[in-house]
C-alpha cells in the first residue's frame, strides 16, 4: 500500500466557508498527499465551491446539520466511505504537518499494537503546545481506558485507525444518540478499548486555532461537569455502557454484565466527584437495567468489524516535499 493511501484527512462542515477554502489553500501549499473528505452539514451545498487542484478531494453534501443526530448521521456515512486504514479528524479552522502524518502512518505501521497516534499540538495564537499528554501504553485495558477518562483532551486531533470509528459512528447513528457530550464522552476513551495510544510533543503534527469554534460556548451541548443534571443523561450514559461493554468484550474475556459494572462504576463515581454527589447516592444499576434495551443493537454493530485488520504495509519511499519549519511558516502566512 502506498504512504498516500494509508491515511484519509476526514473535515467534517457545516459553514465557516471561508475557513474551508483557507484549508485547502493550505493543502495545496503544503501538497497534501492524502485523500481529503469533506462532511458538509451546513446550509449551503459547496460542490461547486471547492477547489480540486492538484489535490484528493471528495465532498459530499448531507443537507442542513439541524440536529445533534443529523451530525451523527453525516459521519456514519462518512466514516463508511472511508476504505483507508487510517483516519484524522480535522476541524476547518486548523492545520495540519503533512510530516507529523507521515510519522503517525510510520508508527502505527510498526506498532499494531497502538490503536491512536498523537504528536505536538500547536496552538496558532502563541506556537506553544497544547498539551502534554503521554502515552497510554499499559496492557491492561481498563487501565487504559480509566487513564483516558481521567485525561479528557487525550483522544482530540488523534490519528485512528478507521474501523473502530465506523463502529463508534454506527452505533451512535442506530441508537439516535442526539447529545453531543455522549460523543465526545465516548469518544475519550474509544480507541483504548482497541489498543494503546501514543502521545508526543516534540515534533510539528497539528496546527489549533482559537476563536471560531462550532461548539465551544455555543449551547450545543452540555459541559460534562454538569452532564448528570441534562435531562439526556440517563439515556446518553445507558448507551455508552452499552456500546462500550459489547466492544470491551470482543477483545477481553469477561461478561457484559461484569463490564458494565466495572466501567459503570469508575464513570459515575469521576461524574459523583465532580458534582459533589456522593457516589451512594447513584444507582448504577438503574442505568444498566436500561443499557441493556440497547445490547441487540450494540452487539450487532459491533461484531461485525472487530475482526477488520489491524495491520497495513507502506510499500514506497515517499518523500516530503516541504519541511516542517516552512510548513509551520505557511501557518503563520495564512492565520
Amino acid at each position: 500500500m502506498n504512504l498516500e493511501d494509508c491515511l484519509c484527512v476526514l473535515i467534517p462542515l457545516k459553514g465557516r466557508e471561508r475557513e474551508t477554502h483557507r484549508i485547502i489553500k493550505y493543502f495545496q501549499k503544503v501538497k497534501l498527499p492524502f485523500k481529503i473528505l469533506f462532511a458538509d452539514g451546513g446550509d449551503k451545498d459547496l460542490s461547486h465551491d471547492i477547489d480540486r487542484s492538484n489535490l484528493n478531494i471528495e465532498y459530499f453534501y448531507n443537507g442542513p446539520d439541524k440536529s445533534i443526530h443529523d451530525f451523527m448521521r453525516k459521519m456514519r456515512i462518512a466514516f463508511d466511505k472511508i476504505e483507508h486504514p487510517l483516519t484524522i479528524m480535522v476541524d476547518n479552522d486548523d492545520f495540519i504537518s503533512v510530516s507529523g502524518m507521515i510519522d503517525g502512518i510510520k508508527y502505527l505501521e510498526e506498532h499494531p499494537d497502538f490503536s491512536s497516534y498523537r504528536e505536538n499540538v500547536l496552538s496558532c495564537n502563541s506556537f506553544v503546545p497544547l498539551y502534554k499528554s503521554t502515552s497510554i501504553d499499559n496492557d491492561d485495558l481498563f487501565a487504559r481506558i480509566f487513564s483516558a477518562m481521567n485525561n479528557r483532551t487525550v483522544s482530540w486531533h488523534d490519528i485512528t485507525r478507521t474501523h473502530y470509528n465506523k463502529i463508534l459512528f454506527r452505533i451512535l447513528d442506530e441508537c439516535n444518540v442526539n447529545d453531543l457530550q455522549m460523543t465526545f464522552s465516548s469518544n475519550m476513551f474509544w480507541s483504548e478499548i482497541y489498543g494503546k495510544s501514543y502521545k508526543g510533543f516534540d515534533k510539528n503534527y497539528y496546527y489549533h486555532v482559537f476563536g471560531n469554534s462550532l461548539v465551544q460556548n455555543r449551547g450545543v451541548f452540555t459541559k460534562y461537569n454538569n452532564w448528570m443534571s441534562d435531562e439526556k443523561f440517563e439515556t446518553s450514559f445507558s448507551i455508552i455502557l452499552s456500546a462500550a461493554s459489547h466492544a470491551i468484550a470482543t477483545v477481553h474475556d469477561a461478561t457484559i454484565l461484569d463490564i458494565k459494572n466495572r466501567l459503570g462504576e469508575f464513570y459515575l463515581t469521576d461524574l459523583a466527584k465532580r458534582n459533589n454527589i456522593l457516589v451512594s447516592e447513584l444507582n448504577l444499576m438503574k442505568y444498566i437495567n436500561k443499557s441493556n434495551q440497547y445490547d441487540d443493537i450494540c452487539k450487532s454493530l459491533v461484531e461485525p468489524l472487530h475482526d477488520a485488520p489491524v495491520s497495513f504495509k507502506v510499500t514506497n519511499n515517499y518523500t516530503n516535499e516541504i519541511t516542517p519549519d516552512e510548513e509551520l511558516s505557511i501557518v503563520r502566512g495564512l492565520v
